[in-house]
């Protein structure tokens, strides 16, 4: 039984073995951490940045859109709409342009023409309280132009298609439509009415009259519903913000564990979907989680005569994932010598479609006798994206075939370098010349005498049907 068990076990052993390993994370910059102080979500696809006293809005390539730099801009309410506000102050700014979150553009108006309260400076029902160089309120338009001129001494927000209004010497206070038609005018007793509100969720509004001494709540005719009662505009802001989407137009989340591999390199502020805002060197800047892979490739080893020495010089490919350009990257190699080199543009060459590069550097005079231990790695503006550890490249094994030498088998032609390389010895496969041609066709298995640990041939000439091991020259092992 236990046997049974050990034997079950042993078939979900290799069968787990057998899994192919799932790709890593790739990533690249959308922002390099070099130049903001900080950034934040603002939208789908848009970025506010912070440096030197300054904000501007940039989008998911990392340019800033144009016309967006200023003081402070404004959280986009749900019609998708903020504010570029200059001068800030306790209670007001001047107003420079209006942002559309769904065109990313910015609308830009007069040089200090308009001033906006801090406390509604926010598009409802498309208007915006707007105060003149007159000195006098009207409203903006979300595209920029007034839509009802500035002759108000008092303009507040527009909710449920109503605003209130007044004017100098009025004893009345008139309610407007979003086209500045009046749409009722409200009196009590012919009193005084001193104070307005916009109308609440529940389409009433409130009003003080009578040198503030009296109260009411009135209906959407402007007739009074009950005295006595009252609520101020801050109590209308915040019953606002809690049922209209006074926030960015995305659900923030904590930063996602995809990006938790970079944690040794950088710190992970916040993420959402595959962009995570991160902190390097003390800057920011915007990563992006790619699809996909870099390839490496199995090194090759072959010799060459440069200025009357013969050197072995190393070539590896390297494929490089959709997204990703090769210009934003640099590539460190160890030679064998245990130290890594910034790779040079004469080290490789890279192909028409810019997607593959091809490494041919010499090995150092350093490395292992036999066997050289390399390290490859790949960066994106200091940051680690890809990471070979260990390379093994066997230095006594046979050179490739040069291109230049003639194929005995291939019919005198040039040799084809294209022949398919067996990945356990080195040797070719198929029509090569006869001295780096692999007898076992790529077959290999590793012989299992202990003293030996060399390779065997599953399939194999006439000459190893005894399971000799060509590489322990020729010597018969015992059957395991």
């Amino acid at each position: 039984m236990m046997r049974i068990i050990i034997q079950s076990l042993f078939s979900i052993l290799l069968i787990l073995i057998s899994i192919p390993p799932l790709r890593a994370n790739t990533f690249r910059w959308l922002v390099t951490p070099d130049q903001y102080d900080k950034i934040e979500f603002y939208g789908d696809g848009i970025y506010k940045c912070h440096q030197d006293g300054r904000v501007w809005l940039i989008d998911d390539s990392g340019d800033a859109i144009l016309g967006s730099k200023c003081d402070s801009i404004t959280p986009c309410v749900n019609n998708g709409f903020s504010l570029l506000l200059e001068n800030i102050g306790e209670q007001e700014a001047t107003l420079v342009g209006v942002f559309n979150s769904k065109s990313h553009k910015v609308t830009l108006v007069e040089s200090g023409r308009f001033v906006v309260k801090l406390d509604y400076a926010f598009f409802s029902d498309d208007r915006l309280p707007i105060r003149g160089s007159n000195g006098m309120w009207g409203y903006l338009s979300i595209d920029g132009s007034v839509a009802i001129p500035c002759e108000y001494s008092s303009a507040l927000p527009f909710y449920s298609k109503c605003a209130p209004v007044k004017k100098d010497g009025e004893k009345s206070r008139k309610y407007i439509k979003p086209n500045g038609v009046i749409a009722f005018t409200v009196g009590v007793n012919d009193a005084q009415i001193d104070y307005a509100t916009p109308f609440f969720r529940d389409n009433t509004a409130y009003v003080r009259y009578n040198g503030n001494r009296n109260a009411a709540q009135i209906d959407r005719k402007g007739k009074v519903v009950s005295k006595d009662k009252f609520k101020k505009v801050s109590e209308w802001l915040t019953e606002y913000r809690e049922h209209v989407d006074y926030n960015l137009l995305f659900n923030e989340h904590e930063p996602q564990d995809r990006f938790g591999i970079l944690k040794s390199q950088l710190e992970v502020i916040q993420a959402y979907d595959n962009n995570a805002i991160v902190r390097m060197n003390g800057k920011m800047g915007i990563l992006q989680l790619l699809q996909g892979d870099f390839i490496l490739g199995e090194p090759t080893k072959f010799s060459k005569t440069e200025k009357k020495k013969k050197q072995k010089i190393i070539s590896m490919q390297l494929d490089i994932p959709e997204g990703l350009s090769y210009s934003d990257l640099t590539f460190e190699i160890d030679k064998g010598d245990g130290q890594l080199h910034e790779a040079e543009t004469k080290d490789y060459q890279i192909s028409n479609d810019k997607r593959t590069i091809t490494f041919e550097f010499p090995l150092s005079a350093k490395a292992n006798s036999k066997n050289a231990n390399l390290r490859f790695v790949v960066k994106n503006h200091d940051l680690i994206i890809f990471n070979v550890d260990e390379i093994q490249v066997q230095i006594n094994s046979p050179d490739p075939p040069n291109p230049d030498d003639k194929c005995v088998i291939c019919g005198g032609k040039k040799h084809n370098t294209k022949h398919q390389q067996c990945r356990k010895c080195g040797y070719y496969i198929g029509d090569v010349l006869p001295q780096f041609k692999c007898e076992g066709n790529g077959h290999h298995d590793q012989c299992t005498y202990k003293p030996c640990r060399k390779y065997k041939f599953k399939k194999c000439n006439k000459g190893y049907e005894k399971n000799q091991c060509p590489q322990s020259r020729g010597k018969s092992h015992p059957r395991p």
